[in-house]
C-alpha cells in the first residue's frame, strides 16, 4: 500500500466549523499565500560568505519585508468584517456576563461573610464551653482537698473522679456550621509580601529559595538600552546583539 506524500504549501480542508474554506478564499490571495511559502524556503537555505552576497541578501530581506507587508494588509481586509462581527457580539454580551460575574461575586461574598460569622461563634462557644469544663473540674478539684483535709478520704475520692470526669469531658460546639448542597467551602491561601527588604535579606542569607525573587526585566532592558555598555549594575552585565533589518 503506498501513501500519497501531502504537497506542500496551503492546505485545503480540516477547517474550524463555521470558519470559510481555503478554497473559497480569492485565486490571488492564495497565489500569493503559496508565493510568500516558496520565497520563505528559498530564503532559509541562504547563506552568506561576502560582500556580493551580503548586498543581495539584503535585497531578498527588503523584498521578503515587503512581500510580508503586503499580506499582512490583505490578511486585514478579509478579517476586518469578521473581527467587526466579533466585537459587536463580544459587546453585546460583555454586559449582561459582567453583572453576572458580579452578582456572583457579592453573593459568594456574602456567604463567606455569613460562613465566617458562623465559624467566629462556633470558636466563641467552644471557648465557653472549655473555659466552663475547666472551672467545674477546678471547683471540684477544690472540694476533693477539702473533704481529704476533713478526714473525707471516700467523698474526696469521688470528687476526684468527676473532676476527671470532667476534664476529660468531650467540647461539643453547639453552632453548626453552614451547608448547602449547591455550594462548596474551600479555604484558599495566599502570600503577601508586607516588608520586601526583609524577603530580600532572608534569600541573601539562604533563609529563602532565590526563585521567591524575580529580575524586573523590562526596567533593567531599559537601563541597558540608555546605558548601553556603562551599565553598571551588580550581579548584571550589558549584552548586545546585531540585528539587520530592511529599511523603510
Amino acid at each position: 500500500m503506498t501513501t500519497a506524500k501531502k504537497k506542500p504549501g496551503i492546505q485545503v480542508g480540516g477547517h474550524m466549523p463555521g470558519a470559510p474554506e481555503i478554497s473559497k478564499f480569492p485565486m490571488e490571495v492564495r497565489v500569493e499565500a503559496e508565493t510568500a511559502l516558496k520565497k520563505a524556503g528559498d530564503a532559509a537555505s541562504i547563506k552568506v560568505t561576502t560582500q556580493d552576497e551580503y548586498e543581495a541578501a539584503s535585497e531578498t530581506l527588503a523584498g521578503l519585508r515587503g512581500f510580508r507587508k503586503g499580506l499582512e494588509a490583505k490578511r486585514k481586509e478579509m478579517t476586518a468584517p469578521l473581527d467587526q462581527s466579533k466585537k459587536a457580539i463580544t459587546e453585546f454580551f460583555r454586559s449582561p456576563i459582567e453583572r453576572l460575574e458580579n452578582a456572583e461575586r457579592h453573593l459568594s461574598r456574602t456567604l463567606s461573610a455569613y460562613y465566617d460569622e458562623v465559624q467566629r461563634k462556633a470558636r466563641e462557644a467552644e471557648a465557653a464551653a472549655i473555659a466552663a469544663r475547666e472551672k467545674e473540674e477546678a471547683k471540684l478539684r477544690k472540694q476533693a482537698e477539702r473533704a481529704e483535709e476533713k478526714g473525707q478520704l471516700t467523698k474526696a475520692v469521688a470528687l476526684q473522679n468527676r473532676a476527671d470526669i470532667a476534664a476529660a469531658a468531650p467540647v461539643v460546639a453547639e453552632v453548626a456550621a453552614p451547608s448547602s448542597s449547591a455550594t462548596t467551602v474551600a479555604t484558599l491561601w495566599s502570600a503577601e509580601v508586607y516588608d520586601k527588604l526583609a524577603l530580600i535579606k532572608a534569600v541573601a542569607a539562604g533563609q529563602a529559595s532565590m526563585n521567591l525573587l524575580e529580575a524586573n526585566m523590562p526596567a533593567i532592558n531599559a537601563i541597558a538600552r540608555a546605558e548601553k555598555d556603562t551599565l553598571s549594575i551588580p550581579g548584571v552585565r550589558a549584552v548586545s546583539t546585531r540585528s539587520v533589518r530592511a529599511r523603510g
